[in-house]
């Protein structure tokens, strides 16, 4: 009997040590994540509307062309170009098809620079790829690859300089890129 005992208290606590082991991994402190829960984000792109929705913790909806498409985010570990903030890297068809697009690659974090003169170089590159900015550094990149599996590739990002916001960004298109 005292064994079956063991044996049962064993097994409770390797399900308590993973269960607390998942919740560190679900519930990180420390990622740069740009949109807080109930936040909208709408950019009109050279290639088009997206509305990117924040749904509880890393829930995110995508809508374009009438159609909306959802992910859970996940929280990067480490530092990925720049990032530390939230990814979905789009494996295999994981949507229903609309507007040719089967799959999503998203990200959402920070990108501090130490200098203007980075900052602008990395968003021209972003630019290149259909993004819009704001003064405040806030930047949506939005582009299809479309045709059979294809992606909708969005970044939501928060542009720091010296790890402060700036305050006014040449090139900058507040007017098509509004939050709520």
């Amino acid at each position: 009997m005292k064994f079956r005992q063991t044996i049962l208290l064993s097994v409770f606590l390797f399900g308590i040590n993973n269960l607390i082991a998942c919740a560190s991994e679900i519930l990180p402190t420390h990622n740069e994540i740009v949109m807080s829960e109930g936040m909208k984000i709408t950019a009109e792109t050279e290639h088009g509307e997206i509305t990117i929705i924040a749904g509880t913790r890393f829930y995110r909806s995508y809508t374009w062309e009438g159609g909306t498409r959802s992910v859970i985010m996940l929280p990067r570990k480490k530092r990925w170009l720049g990032s530390l903030g939230l990814y979905y890297p789009g494996q295999g068809n994981h949507w229903k098809e609309h507007d040719e697009i089967t799959r999503g690659v998203l990200e959402e974090g920070y990108q501090n620079f130490s200098s203007i003169d980075e900052a602008y170089a990395w968003i021209s590159k972003k630019v290149h790829w259909g993004a819009v900015y704001r003064d405040g550094g806030l930047l949506v990149n939005f582009h299809k690859s479309k045709g059979a599996g294809g992606t909708l590739h969005v970044g939501v990002w928060q542009v720091l300089i010296n790890g402060e916001k700036p305050q006014n960004l040449a090139g900058s298109k507040n007017n098509k890129l509004i939050t709520w």
